[in-house]
């Protein structure tokens, strides 16, 4: 080879060696960020920055060289990590490899919540990026996923004992109060509502019953424009009112706030409330429940439209074309489940026997031919195996093998589950009776709605009867079951 030639050549390796050695170069050249969050006003942003500015002077590394990314006055307590924008961006470039190093001043700036503490550590970990805290009192990060989880369930304990002494703090100070006016914290009764709240209390602690229990608060939801029925209850539920804050079952006296009813009163009517709670529970969810199915207007055929009624009153649909053409959520849902249990029983078990065998044959079928041709396929390799085993490497034998075991499990798998059909074969009459028992017996609500779902097909609402199309007309002898 000439000189000219072999320089050349040397040019072009040494040129390539160049261009290898640059990759590793980016490959290992650190890429740094600094995560910095804070959830209010009262707290420092610049004790996080200065403390990330001191560890980046200590270990050489130019402030302007690292990415920023900075939470403005964001609470990790009330919001999830998919809404922290610059925590998602930090993410998203250390999944894409432009970040391999983070700063951040503690653990808890990362996540108050353990299950996202734990999402996030993971990324950290598969992307194999370093991690340092900036506040020397805080541990080092470790990749020992059990020692981050430790520390996690740490932070998460202390980001619930923020939230409650938080709620704490609004609850015995808060910035607006309904029947108050508060002068730089301290709370003074409002003219208009003092007499109007008192009354409200004095009359709950007197109810005979929910019905005039009811009728108050309602009553006072109205007078106090509350926007629902709930809002009125949670009044009567504030000790505030007495000057109080409860705590468990202890109460504590606030000074700077002026009662507008004595707390005896306030602990009677409480007695009341929790008597009646649960009746108005079901009460609110009657005035807005909806049906299992949409019911449709048996004149124009068009969905009919749901209305939610005030607390006491149920629900209704009615149609937006005959106006006067509407029926109650309850009557409906009572008569599906009425029909639900009539199709359940009207079900033949002869021809739910025959349904049964005839599907458990076929998927037996299925499965003989699917265990004859893993049969095929597995005598297929191991001839090939052995035609060419001398001029394979031990990498091709222990794929082979590998090959091999994978359709010996498979085909047991199937063998296993040919034996479980063919033994369920011989109970199908017991099971059928199960069935039919158990669905008209056993069901809540939630499970009840979803086999309706499936069994019903559709509810046709005329003005002097409820029309019922179902799905299971070959048990049942016809389509539809009509209701008056």
């Amino acid at each position: 080879m000439s000189k000219k030639l072999t320089d050349c050549v040397g040019r072009v390796v040494t040129r390539a060696q160049g261009r290898e050695d640059s990759r590793r170069s980016d490959r290992r050249k650190k890429r740094y960020a600094v995560y910095i969050r804070v959830s209010g006003s009262s707290q420092s942003e610049e004790l996080q920055i200065n403390a990330a500015k001191k560890w980046a002077e200590a270990n050489g590394i130019p402030w302007n060289e690292i990415e920023k990314f900075n939470e403005h006055s964001l609470s990790a307590n009330k919001v999830v990590m998919e809404n922290r924008p610059e925590l998602i961006r930090l993410l998203n470039a250390i999944k894409s490899g432009q970040i391999n190093c983070v700063l951040v001043f503690t653990r808890c700036r990362v996540a108050r919540n353990f299950f996202e503490y734990d999402e996030i550590t993971d990324i950290f970990n598969a992307a194999k990026i370093d991690v340092f805290f900036t506040c020397t009192e805080t541990p080092p990060y470790s990749r020992d996923k059990l020692i981050e989880g430790i520390y996690g369930i740490q932070i998460q304990s202390e980001g619930q004992n923020i939230k409650a002494r938080l709620n704490d703090v609004h609850n015995m100070n808060p910035h607006q109060k309904f029947g108050y006016v508060n002068d730089n914290k301290q709370y003074s009764a409002d003219e208009r509502y003092q007499y109007k709240i008192k009354k409200a209390f004095e009359a709950a602690s007197k109810v005979e019953g929910f019905k005039e229990l009811l009728k108050i608060i309602l009553s006072y939801k109205k007078e106090f424009k509350r926007k629902d029925v709930e809002d009125t209850w949670k009044l009567l539920r504030t000790p505030f009112y007495a000057g109080y804050y409860q705590k468990g079952l202890d109460y504590f006296q606030l000074e700077h706030v002026e009662p507008i009813i004595e707390l005896e009163l306030f602990q009677r009517v409480q007695i009341v409330l929790d008597l009646y709670e649960q009746r108005l529970i079901d009460t609110i969810i009657v005035s807005r429940e909806q049906s299992y199915l949409t019911p449709v207007c048996g004149v124009c055929k068009k969905k009919m439209i749901h209305k939610n009624t005030r607390v006491g009153e149920a629900a209704f649909y009615k149609c937006e074309v005959h106006k006067k053409h509407r029926i109650t959520t309850e009557e409906i849902n009572q008569t599906l489940e009425a029909a639900f249990r009539e199709v359940i029983n009207s079900i033949s078990e002869q021809e739910l026997k025959y349904v049964c065998i005839r599907s458990i044959n076929n998927a037996l079928k299925e499965m003989r031919k699917k265990k004859e041709e893993l049969g095929t396929q597995l005598l297929n390799v191991r001839m090939n195996f052995a035609m060419k085993f001398g001029l394979h490497n031990q990498k091709e034998k222990d794929l082979h093998l590998k090959s091999v075991n994978s359709l010996l499990s498979e085909s047991e798998e199937i063998s296993d589950q040919i034996v479980d059909l063919s033994n369920t074969q011989s109970i199908v009459n017991g099971l059928v009776k199960i069935v039919k028992e158990g669905l008209v017996a056993e069901l809540q609500k939630e499970k009840l709605q979803l086999f309706i779902y499936f069994l019903i097909k559709e509810v046709v609402v005329f003005y002097d009867s409820i029309e019922l199309e179902v799905f299971l007309a070959e048990f049942l002898g016809g389509e539809k079951h009509v209701q008056k």
